[in-house]
This record gives C-alpha cells, sequence and structure tokens, in this order.
C-alpha cells in the first residue's frame, strides 16, 4: 500500500497519473485526502497523520509513503512520529539536507506564517527511524539538487515540473517500493 503526498500548492488530482502508474505496478494506492497542499500547517499535519494511521489499519501493517516536492519534507516528518505505521518513505524531488535554495522560496515564505511550529528542521535533518530513500534530478529547476542527495539517493534526469513522469523516475520508484527493496534504516547520518 503507498500513500502519496502531493507538491506544494498541488492537490491529489496531480499525482493521480503516478498513483495510476504505481497501480498499473501491482500496488494498491492512495492520496492524501487532504486538500490542497499549503505546506506543513498544523490542518496538514494532523490530516496526514489520521490519513496514514487510517491506511495502517486497512493495511494491516505499515504504508509506503512517497512525499513529491514538499510533499517529501512531510513524509519524512511523518516518519518521526509515525514509525510503527510506516514501511519506508521515497522524496521524489525534495530537500532533504536543509535549509536549501528553491526558486519558489517567496511563495513559501508567503505562506510561511500558516505553518505549524511542530516542524522541527533539525530532526529532519537526522536520519529517518524507517528506510529512506530520494530519487532527485540536477536538472531541477526548482530545489537545489544537492540538497536532495544523499547516501540512499537515485539521481535522474529532467526538470522538477516533469519528474512525476519521468520513466527513470518511475522505474526507481517502483524498483524501491518493492517488497525486496526495503533496506533496514541507517544507523548513521547523512
Amino acid at each position: 500500500m503507498v500513500l502519496v503526498i502531493p507538491a506544494f500548492l498541488m492537490s491529489d488530482a496531480i499525482t493521480q497519473p503516478l498513483r495510476e502508474f504505481l497501480q498499473r505496478c501491482g500496488y494498491r494506492t492512495f492520496g492524501w485526502n487532504a486538500g490542497v497542499n499549503m505546506g506543513p500547517t498544523p490542518q496538514a499535519l494532523t490530516a496526514l497523520r489520521r490519513r496514514t494511521t487510517e491506511l495502517r489499519h486497512v493495511q494491516g501493517g505499515p504504508v509506503s509513503v512517497v512525499g513529491v516536492s514538499l510533499g517529501g519534507l512531510l513524509a519524512r516528518d511523518l516518519a518521526y512520529d509515525a514509525a510503527k505505521d510506516i514501511r519506508q518513505v521515497i522524496t521524489i524531488a525534495s530537500p532533504v539536507n536543509l535549509p536549501t535554495a528553491s526558486t519558489i522560496e517567496p511563495l513559501f515564505r508567503l505562506c510561511a506564517s500558516l505553518f505549524s511550529s511542530a516542524i522541527d528542521i533539525d530532526r529532519l535533518s537526522l536520519p529517518t527511524p524507517v528506510p529512506f530513500t530520494s530519487i532527485y534530478t540536477r536538472d531541477d529547476g526548482v530545489v537545489a539538487w544537492e540538497s536532495c542527495e544523499t547516501e540512499d539517493s537515485v539521481e535522474v534526469g529532467g526538470p522538477h515540473i516533469m519528474i512525476c513522469r519521468n520513466p527513470k523516475a518511475l522505474r526507481a520508484l517502483a524498483e524501491r517500493l518493492a517488497p525486496t527493496a526495503v533496506k533496514s534504516p541507517r544507523a548513521k547520518g547523512r
């Protein structure tokens, strides 16, 4: 079972093609059901935790969480609070090493007053308590690619806005979701 979290200012509608691809690969997929991703607002964080718990009960075990761009930051934050509910986290074109540079930083800052104080940037710099993979591109153009690179990363080509339709990114995602692909959480830092 796979929960997909959309990018900043996007909704489940934008991740529908990605979820349909994963369904064709044999995975049960679900959107986050929290409307437009306005960032780490208290409402979004609460809805995401509730959705993860709900899907864990449906699955009868932990779920894989895929976060696109800012959705990846939310997925990693979720892993610290709900590790028992999460099989693994995979981020796509999402910064891991914070703070980072982004071409949409002014827009992000405009929405920052809505964000929850519960988001701990220092905690997000620690290794996740569940297996983690970052899929990124040096051709991103929105997020500084250097902030996406980790020990457990997969580099693909292409721009940020097309990464969820990028065949290499989709292949890497499907491979990392495979039951035999999950590694144990890393013991050392990034």
